[in-house]
């Protein structure tokens, strides 16, 4: 899959999460397996999401998912994972990479003790409490 296709049709999830959930903490795509760019875990942070269970907020951000994204990059999504906003790995995301609107590819980095060997961040902000 092309990854130009990708980071438009994220840039476009990220838009509507926006409009919907409010601002975002964190929005990025993690590969499963190393070295592989055809399946991806996308996580997920915002403060609407902080007061809600697991279940219903990845209910909210499939139907985003499911309502934006074309068959191609649907299919290559395997994961997704909601994340507290205050939760160390987002704080210590926010710290060291800001995007908002674009987006940023990481390659071989140790954020908060996670080793992430590739990522894509498309939203990484502190928001406001």
């Amino acid at each position: 899959m092309a990854t130009e296709a990708l980071v438009r049709e994220f840039q476009t999830l990220a838009d509507a999460l926006e409009k919907d959930a409010g601002p975002l903490a964190l929005l990025m795509l993690l590969p499963v397996e190393p070295n592989v760019e055809d399946a991806w875990t996308v996580l997920v942070s915002a403060r609407s999401f902080d007061g809600k269970s697991t279940r219903e907020s990845l209910n909210e951000i499939s139907a985003h998912l499911n309502k934006t994204l074309s068959s191609p990059v649907k299919s290559a999504i395997k994961q997704a994972a909601v994340l507290k906003s205050d939760g160390p790995f987002v704080t210590a995301m926010n710290a060291a990479f800001h995007s908002s609107g674009s987006s940023i590819d990481i390659y071989s980095t140790v954020v908060a003790g996670v080793e992430i060997p590739r990522a894509i961040v498309f939203e990484s902000k502190r928001i406001a409490a």
